[in-house]
């Protein structure tokens, strides 16, 4: 029985192997990375089953050298009551269970992506039903773990501890010794790393319109999916252009731009929403005419025969 007059405490080891680190030369950086990544993944996981109130603190002993670092993680109160060994064993489970029962496993098995469906089951474990891709690609999860697969703190800090292995001479990172929670060693490899990068913010399109302007091009990106600087009036802002042919043009120097040039098109303008705030994107759909500036506009050659004329009658 735990002795509740005193935090708990549990240890894990965590290790990377690979050329780098056997010639013992691992960044620190990417340790301290690591680190800081772990700890606010196991408080991530505490906040997401005990609520705001749980805190979890860690003491660290690294060997750099060795590419290994030992991790003591304190429980010291959930909910305001001290963990018992099932709530410490509880959360070891959520993030690093076997199979895809832990956050790890999880990211691993889909791959990091969004399943394709999601069916809650009417069961005593609040168990969630996955459809991920591929004919009859079905897993169930219990909902804690799917949680905790949708929060944005634990996925940053999952990257965190996964990201050295993208790093040339990082092959394996390896988690295990539970502090007496049996379960098996969670390994991940550099192949898998990318898995584990977490999401970006999901946007959602909440106002859309198009409109004709008449814009003054302040500089010109001719690099793939860069945007471009307008100036509307006084608002001067960024846009993407998505004219296919007025690209295609752009490309072949067909339409060549100099200071003042203005362009009348249609734009597109989105009001998004992500993650509760609100941004504005515009965008260029198609470009209808293109100008140089007036005072700089060359005459055509009937015009100059016209105006050589005129000065010879003087």
């Amino acid at each position: 029985m735990l002795d509740n007059s005193k935090p708990d405490d549990t240890t894990m080891i965590i290790s990377y192997d690979g050329p780098v680190v056997r010639e013992g030369r691992m960044s620190a950086v990417d340790a301290g990375t690591a680190i800081v990544g772990m700890a606010n993944l196991v408080s991530a996981a505490s906040q997401n089953l005990y609520g705001d109130g749980s805190r979890v603190t860690s003491q660290v002993e690294t060997n750099f050298i060795k590419g290994s670092f030992e991790i003591n993680f304190i429980v010291e109160q959930a909910s305001g009551l001290f963990m018992n060994d099932a709530s410490l064993k509880e959360l070891m489970i959520l993030l690093f269970g076997p199979g895809h029962s832990g956050l790890l496993g999880l990211i691993r098995r889909l791959r990091g992506k969004k399943p394709k469906v999601v069916e809650p089951i009417r069961n005593k474990g609040g168990d969630i039903a996955l459809k991920i891709e591929g004919d009859n690609n079905n897993i169930t999860v219990n909902s804690n773990t799917y949680n905790l697969y949708n929060d944005t703190r634990a996925r940053e800090s999952a990257e965190s501890i996964a990201r050295p292995l993208e790093r040339d001479g990082m092959d394996t990172l390896t988690i295990g010794s539970f502090g007496g929670v049996e379960l098996p060693n969670v390994r991940i490899t550099s192949d898998e790393a990318r898995y584990y990068r977490a999401p970006s913010p999901e946007e959602k399109t909440v106002h859309r319109s198009t409109s004709e302007v008449y814009l003054r091009v302040v500089s010109p990106n001719f690099q793939s999916g860069r945007k471009w600087r307008f100036a509307q009036g006084e608002s001067v802002f960024f846009a993407g252009v998505e004219d296919d042919e007025f690209l295609d043009r752009v490309r072949k120097y067909e339409e060549k731009f100099g200071d003042g040039d203005t362009i009348i098109g249609d734009m597109k303008t989105e009001t998004r929403e992500v993650e509760g705030r609100m941004k504005v994107v515009k965008t260029i759909v198609k470009v209808k005419d293109h100008q140089p500036p007036k005072h700089v506009r060359q005459m055509t050659l009937d015009e100059q025969e016209v105006e050589m004329g005129d000065s010879g009658d003087e």
